[in-house]
């Protein structure tokens, strides 16, 4: 039996939490909310799973960050939102009293920096921890905490803490498959929001599979151009936290990238956004993602013309043929 702590108490984290108590591990958390704490200490959350109970009650729920630290856990997953992270990250890294592995459940790309946040936290925990592994693939937390058969990649430049990871995760529904490619796993996880916006805009427009295929194949090259760019490995396009993750978001209502996509296409920018309660990742990375491809010279079409209808006005419903006019010149 292993300790581990979670950094965050949403829907990933408690999804993931459900796994380890199936497993028959010590959870504990770490949280500032005080609905999700209030049910966490009955065993349910109900904001995202209703009144469906965790398999066990957690071990420990607190905002009292020293104490769950002084419990020495084996384990810190960090799942919180990633513009709180390099605060949260500071104050963790202060207060251990033991060298754990640190496991990367936050999935997005440093604004600021143009990389991806595992990057910061490794820098962080340099000398403090044993290592540091990222979680990426296709699996939605409502499926995960349902049991439903998933697959993700733990990623980390080193298998040994890869496979610790994978060992306390791994059970009959929630398999785990080493990749070693960090850059391109995460260029791969924050990406596919982008084109799941565009897949979903592309789907309300457009019933015909024949142009869906044209865009999602599309999507998948200009990520494939951007890892290939930064250093990532090409073959990682076809792992889980490849096109497994872009099959995943590309293609299905539950994600909140492409059913903001389809708003879009439906009532245009403003009232997309007016009308939109869920966070949406993919604006943000969009964001980044024009900022590399201008940089790096790199032809995208999907992203191009995908900002010019966020950030620039263009209507949304010309989106489909300018991208597909850029993709055949």
């Amino acid at each position: 039996m292993k300790k581990i702590l979670f950094i965050g108490s949403g829907a990933w984290a408690t999804a993931l939490a459900n796994v380890l108590l199936i497993n028959k591990h010590q959870v504990s958390f770490y949280s500032i909310n005080k609905k999700e704490t209030k049910d966490l200490n009955r065993g349910l959350n109900t904001k995202y799973f209703a009144k469906e109970s965790l398999y066990a009650k957690p071990f420990q729920i607190s905002n009292n960050l020293r104490k769950l630290l002084a419990n020495k856990p084996n384990f810190i997953v960090f799942a919180i939102p990633s513009k709180t992270l390099n605060n949260v990250l500071k104050l963790v890294v202060k207060k251990l009293v033991n060298e754990p592995v640190f496991v990367n459940a936050i999935k997005g790309l440093n604004y600021a920096t143009l990389n991806p946040w595992s990057l910061d936290i490794k820098k962080a925990i340099k000398n403090k921890s044993q290592g540091l592994v990222t979680l990426i693939g296709p699996s939605y937390a409502i499926e995960v905490f349902h049991k439903e058969l998933t697959t993700i990649n733990c990623v980390s430049a080193n298998e040994t803490i890869a496979t610790k990871v994978k060992n306390i995760f791994q059970n009959n529904f929630f398999k785990c498959i080493y990749c070693q490619d960090e850059i391109g796993a995460e260029f791969c996880a924050s990406l596919k929001n982008v084109m799941a916006i565009a897949c979903g805009l592309t789907y309300k427009l457009h019933l015909s599979i024949n142009t869906r295929a044209i865009i999602f194949t599309q999507a998948i090259k200009e990520i494939y151009l951007i890892i290939n760019k930064k250093g990532g490995m090409s073959s990682t396009i076809l792992n889980f936290c490849g096109i497994g993750d872009m099959f995943l978001t590309c293609n299905d209502p539950k994600s909140r990238n492409f059913t903001f996509g389809s708003l879009l296409a439906k009532y245009g920018i403003k009232q997309a956004m007016a009308r939109n309660k869920k966070t949406v990742e993919g604006i943000y990375a969009l964001k980044i993602a024009k900022k590399i491809v201008d940089k790096e010279k790199i032809k995208a079409p999907i992203i191009q013309t995908l900002y010019k209808v966020i950030f620039q006005n263009l209507d949304c419903k010309k989106f489909v043929d300018e991208a597909i006019k850029a993709i055949a010149l």
